[in-house]
C-alpha cells in the first residue's frame, strides 16, 4: 500500500507541474531599472523626468505634462543575463526530506546556471484625449512580453539554494495603464492599473495498472482577472522651461515625482484528485490534496524621485524607493491537507499517511533601494550614466532554515541617446537610446548551525556546512521613441 501511495502522489504532483506551466503570471522590470533604455541608463530614477511613452508605468501623473505632442510611441528590447556562484558540496537530501538517515545526510551540487535569460520587447504609447482642454487628460499604455516564450512559470527549490527573484520574475507578460492629466502650470496627478491575474483549477486523475484498460485525466481552471491600482504625483518645469519628450529642460528646471503602488499577489490554487487501481477490482486508493503557491509577489512601494537641470549640459536625478517586502512568500508550492478517501475495503484505515507541505521560510524585511542618475548632454546626443543600490529583502545570516537568497546588489549602467528628425518620411522628431548594464552581488558566506529543520540533533540542514551565494547579472537594450 506504502509504495503504490508514494506512486499516486509522485504522479499527482507531476500532474500538478503540468497545470502550473500553462499559468500565466505577472512579471516585473523593476529589477532590471524599469521601461526603456533612458530610465535603465539613469539607474532606474523615472519618477521624476516622465519616462515619455513609458510615463503611464514609472509616473502616470507625468502623462499630462507633454504639451505639444498629442501622440508618443516607442518601442523597445531589453536583454538580461544572471550568473551565480556554484554551490557544491553541500547537504541536499537529510531526514527530514528524504529517507536520508540522521549523520548520513547526502551530498550534493546545486544547479545554479539554469536560471533563464532576461529577452523581451517594450512598448509604450501615450495619447492627449482632449489636447484643448486647460487639464491636458492623456492616456497612456505601457506592455512588456517576453520573446523566448509567451509565459514560463518554475517555482524553483523550497529547500536548496534558490536565488528566488530571479526564477521567473522577467519571464511573464506586463500591462500597465494609465491616466495623468495637469492640475496646475507645474503640478499633475494621475492613476495607474495593473493588469492581474489568479488561477484556480482542477485536476482529476485515475491510473489504471491493467494495460488493457485506459488512464483517465481531467482538468478544469478558472482565470480570473484583477486590477490593481498605483497613484502618481509630478511636478514639472514651467512653460518657459520645456517638458517635452524630445526637449532639454533650459538650466535651472527642476523636476520632482512621487508614485504609490499598491502590493499585488499573483495566487494559484489547485485541488488535486488522484487514484489508481492496483489490483484486479481492489477499491481504488484516493488521494485528495490542494494546493497554493504565490507565484509573484509585487510589495507595496513608494518611490520619490528629484530632477535638477544644473546647465544646458549636465542633469540630475536622484530616487529613494521604499519596498515593503515583509510580507513575501516565496513561490514555491504548499500541498495543504492531504486526504485518502474510499478506504473501506481497508476498514477505514489505509495504511498510508501524507503530510502536509513545511516549506522552510527566511523572514523577509522591508528595504530602501537607492538610485542616481546623471545626464550629458552634447548638441543632439545625451551621454548617461547611472548606479542603484538594492539591499536583499531576507533578514538574518541564513544560518537557519531555508536557503531562499536574494543577495545585496549593486548596479551600474552606462547609456546614450540622440534626437533625430524626419522617421521614414515622416516630419516628427523621434530619439534613439540604447543603454548597458551591469550587477554585481555582494557575496555572502552562508554557514549553517547545527542541527537539521526539525532541531535533530546531530543532523544536518539542507545547505550544511556552508556555501557561498552571490554573482552578477549583465544587460542592455534600446529605445526608439516618436513624438507626433
Amino acid at each position: 500500500m506504502i509504495s503504490i501511495g508514494n506512486v499516486l502522489l509522485a504522479r499527482g504532483l507531476a500532474a500538478l507541474a503540468v497545470l502550473l506551466l500553462g499559468t500565466p503570471a505577472y512579471a516585473s522590470l523593476s529589477d532590471l531599472g524599469g521601461f526603456g533604455s533612458r530610465t535603465s541608463a539613469l539607474g532606474g530614477a523615472g519618477a521624476a523626468w516622465g519616462a515619455g511613452p513609458y510615463a503611464s508605468y514609472a509616473n502616470p501623473a507625468a502623462l499630462g505634462a507633454v504639451k505639444d505632442k498629442r501622440l508618443q510611441l516607442a518601442w523597445g528590447l531589453v536583454w538580461a543575463r544572471p550568473v551565480f556562484l556554484p554551490v557544491t558540496g553541500v547537504v541536499t537530501e537529510n531526514a527530514v526530506t528524504s529517507d536520508a538517515a540522521v549523520g548520513s545526510e547526502r551530498i550534493n551540487s546545486v544547479k545554479t546556471d539554469d536560471y533563464r535569460d532576461t529577452l523581451g520587447q517594450l512598448l509604450g504609447a501615450s495619447i492627449a484625449i482632449a489636447p484643448s482642454s486647460s487639464y491636458n487628460p492623456t492616456l497612456g499604455l505601457t506592455i512588456y512580453f517576453p520573446l523566448a516564450q509567451l509565459a514560463y512559470v518554475d517555482t524553483g527549490e523550497p529547500y536548496v539554494p534558490e536565488y528566488v527573484l530571479y526564477r521567473a520574475r522577467t519571464q511573464r507578460p506586463q500591462v500597465q495603464l494609465g491616466l495623468g492629466a495637469k492640475l496646475t502650470d507645474r503640478w499633475h496627478a494621475g492613476l495607474g492599473a495593473t493588469i492581474a491575474y489568479s488561477l484556480t483549477g482542477d485536476a482529476f486523475v485515475f491510473l489504471q495498472t491493467d494495460t488493457d484498460k485506459p488512464s483517465s485525466m481531467r482538468f478544469s481552471a478558472s482565470l480570473k482577472p484583477k486590477i490593481v491600482p498605483y497613484f502618481g504625483i509630478y511636478f514639472g518645469p514651467n512653460e518657459t522651461e520645456g517638458s517635452d519628450v524630445t526637449e532639454t529642460p533650459r538650466a535651472g528646471a527642476f523636476s520632482g515625482g512621487l508614485v504609490v503602488r499598491l502590493p499585488v499577489e499573483y495566487a494559484n490554487l489547485i485541488d488535486l484528485h488522484s487514484a489508481a487501481r492496483a489490483f484486479g477490482d481492489l477499491a481504488a486508493l484516493d488521494f485528495a490534496f490542494s494546493a497554493r503557491s504565490t507565484m509573484f509577489y509585487d510589495p507595496l512601494a513608494a518611490e520619490l524621485g528629484l530632477s535638477f537641470q544644473h546647465s544646458e549640459t549636465f542633469r540630475s536625478f536622484l530616487q529613494a524607493d521604499f519596498q515593503a517586502w515583509s510580507s513575501f512568500e516565496a513561490p514555491a508550492l504548499k500541498i495543504e491537507n492531504p486526504t485518502i478517501e474510499d478506504c473501506e475495503d481497508a476498514g477505514g484505515n489505509c495504511g498510508v499517511e501524507i503530510s502536509e507541505s513545511d516549506n522552510p521560510e527566511r523572514p523577509a524585511r522591508d528595504i530602501i533601494v537607492a538610485r542616481f542618475g546623471e545626464e550629458i548632454s552634447l548638441g543632439s546626443s545625451t551621454f548617461r550614466l547611472g548606479y542603484s543600490y538594492r539591499p536583499g529583502i531576507f533578514k538574518g545570516n541564513g544560518s537557519g532554515s531555508g536557503n531562499a537568497l536574494d543577495p545585496d546588489r549593486h548596479t551600474g549602467s552606462l547609456g546614450w541617446g540622440k534626437v533625430m528628425n524626419g522617421f521614414l518620411g515622416f516630419d516628427s522628431p523621434f530619439r534613439l537610446d540604447v543603454h548597458f548594464q551591469y550587477t554585481r552581488m555582494v557575496t555572502q558566506k552562508i554557514e549553517k548551525s547545527d542541527g537539521d529543520e526539525a532541531g535533530t540533533v546531530g543532523g544536518q540542514k539542507i545547505g550544511a556546512p556552508g556555501y557561498s551565494a552571490g554573482g552578477e547579472v549583465w544587460g542592455g537594450g534600446a529605445t526608439l521613441s516618436l513624438a507626433f
